[in-house]
């Protein structure tokens, strides 16, 4: 089984794969930024108002997140599954959480950055990463 990513023509050059994410009633197409420094899976911000995540309804981390974006906080979203297509087929991942991320400035920086799929999923698979042949895949062979 392989789920492919992709690469963007973007300035950041990296690997993006698209999935489905469904929780409490919530589901909605996201794509992901593969990034194998980030612990754990999370929507961004503009993923996150883009679907319609009432942020007050999760419950809020008692850890801020920081990154690239600089801090934000973090709501846990419990038992979310994420859905890939590969070969016309569905793969399932369950998740025990993932963070649902609020900037404290929402600016055309943080606007564009992307949700992020991280270690919790990717320890799960191999993943193959070739930027000069265009491959990008999770793989359970």
């Amino acid at each position: 089984m392989r789920i492919f990513g992709y690469f963007k023509n973007h300035p950041l050059s990296a690997a993006y794969i698209d999935a489905v994410l469904s929780f409490r009633g919530y589901y909605d197409r996201i794509t992901f930024l593969i990034d194998t420094g980030a612990t754990r899976t999370s929507i961004l911000d503009s993923d996150a108002k883009r679907i319609g995540i009432e942020l007050s309804d999760l419950e809020k981390s008692k850890k801020g997140v920081a990154g690239i974006g600089g801090i934000a906080q973090a709501f846990v979203a419990k038992k979310p599954t994420l859905i890939f297509t590969s070969d016309g087929k569905e793969v399932e991942i369950e998740l025990d959480e993932i963070y649902i991320l609020k900037h404290k400035k929402f600016d055309d920086w943080t606007k564009i950055l992307p949700s992020l799929l991280g270690r919790d999923v990717l320890n799960r698979y191999h993943f193959v990463y070739d930027y000069n042949q265009k491959e990008a895949y999770l793989t359970d062979e």
